[in-house]
């Protein structure tokens, strides 16, 4: 609208559009304004403009109709993609089984090259890949575990979802070792969405695209809504295969101590407890040493499963290479991972050299003294738990007394 004037020459004409509540057109027409639409001396301009102001207008309306209708369109997948991810989760009472199927979903609304759900153990301070799909990215393999203080202490979790996009990965690839590995591979973008239940962050909910700027505030909704589905039904399957481990854990110890006081020598005792445990726990190699204080030695007594070269049956490792926190206290170690607060095992460096990636271990105590160990060792990496430390410690206190007694009747 035309709101201010200046005096002009009668035969100057301005040209504009002088709309209908203008309020001061006689003082426009009179200062050498003339509307376009009203000349009859321009008859062909008008029409020109008027033809490329409605064909502006016209731009401007399907631009506005293409985006309206490309977020309705949108809104019926977001909503087509819950009420079917809805369904898997409320069907089955393993969520891991139906990952495969939400991750499709999933990828109906949110790009993705790649894609995981990780779950967060925090009474062992790691998360687990356990689902991974789409291009493989090294380092990020299905099963796979980080220690969660390579990232942030387990209190201080993210409970919003970070996005990644193509230039923070490189303004952070000096920082963190990894991101250089990811752009390599061609990751461009990244989301990562918490899995939150009962104000506990219990997993993630992790994509990653080779677009750059892959992820916009709608793909972010959509993850936020995705997790809170995923969240419940994935604390609810991990509350039933608790109680179901703990159940089949019972039971393997009631059916341990039967084989225990009935064993007749420790070579049938230790088959009884191996054939037992690998019933609950992954085993691909199992040991007991005992130490012969005389020999200054820890001598290995039973071998079930993998030979290891230097580490059968009879072979010995000096006490004096042994320290006193490999003898006496529960340990968890994992092939190629070891940091200032794990101690130098020179058993535990033979064992990856044959494909064992995975060990735990605990003394075997009888009167308060430590007579040897219990090693249970498997190919997988990070196979093994705390809470698998605790189940075998129980063991421990179950078989310690008994090879005390069998030894001594052996001698007698």
């Amino acid at each position: 609208m035309l709101t201010t004037i200046e005096a002009q020459q009668p035969d100057a004409s301005l040209f504009g559009i002088v709309e209908p509540s203008q309020q001061n057109q006689e003082e426009l027409l009179e200062g050498g304004f003339r509307d376009l639409f009203e000349s009859d001396d321009l008859q062909r301009l008008p029409s020109a403009v008027g033809r490329e102001i409605q064909s502006i207008l016209d731009r401007r309306v399907a631009e506005e109709a293409k985006v309206l209708q490309e977020q309705v369109r949108f809104a019926v997948d977001e909503r087509e993609v819950l009420a079917e991810i809805g369904k898997l989760v409320s069907s089955s009472l393993d969520i891991g089984s139906v990952y495969p199927q939400i991750i499709e979903e999933v990828g109906k609304v949110i790009p993705l090259d790649t894609a995981a759900i990780a779950t967060v153990d925090l009474d062992d301070a790691s998360v687990t890949l356990d689902h991974v799909t789409g291009d493989a990215v090294r380092g990020f393999e299905q099963a796979t575990v980080f220690d969660l203080s390579q990232f942030t202490p387990a209190n201080f979790l993210a409970r919003f979802v970070l996005v990644l996009d193509n230039d923070v990965l490189y303004e952070m690839r000096e920082e963190f070792d990894g991101i250089d590995s990811l752009l390599e591979q061609g990751v461009r973008s990244i989301m990562a969405a918490p899995l939150i239940h009962r104000d506990e962050v219990v997993g993630f909910l992790a994509t990653a695209s080779k677009l750059e700027h892959a992820y916009q505030p709608e793909h972010v909704e959509v993850a936020e809504r995705v997790s809170a589905q995923i969240a419940g039904a994935l604390a609810n399957s991990r509350l039933h295969a608790r109680i179901t481990r703990i159940a089949s854990a019972r039971e393997i110890l009631v059916q341990m101590g039967r084989d225990v006081s009935s064993a007749r020598d420790t070579t049938e005792l230790y088959s009884s407890v191996f054939k037992n445990l690998r019933s609950i726990l992954p085993v691909d190699r199992g040991v007991v040493a005992l130490i012969d204080k005389d020999e200054e030695a820890l001598f290995v007594d039973h071998v079930d499963g993998l030979e290891v070269d230097g580490l059968g049956k009879g072979d010995a490792v000096p006490l004096k290479d042994l320290s006193s926190e490999i003898l006496s206290e529960p340990l968890i170690s994992v092939a190629g991972i070891k940091d200032d607060s794990t101690p130098d095992d020179p058993v535990n460096r033979e064992l990856p050299q044959a494909g064992l990636n995975s060990n735990i271990r605990v003394p075997l105590r009888v009167r308060d003294s430590v007579m040897g160990i219990i090693s249970l060792t498997a190919k997988g990496d990070s196979s093994y738990t705390r809470n698998d430390i605790a189940l075998l410690e129980r063991v421990s206190a179950q078989i310690s007394p008994v090879i005390e007694s069998l030894n001594l009747l052996s001698r007698v």
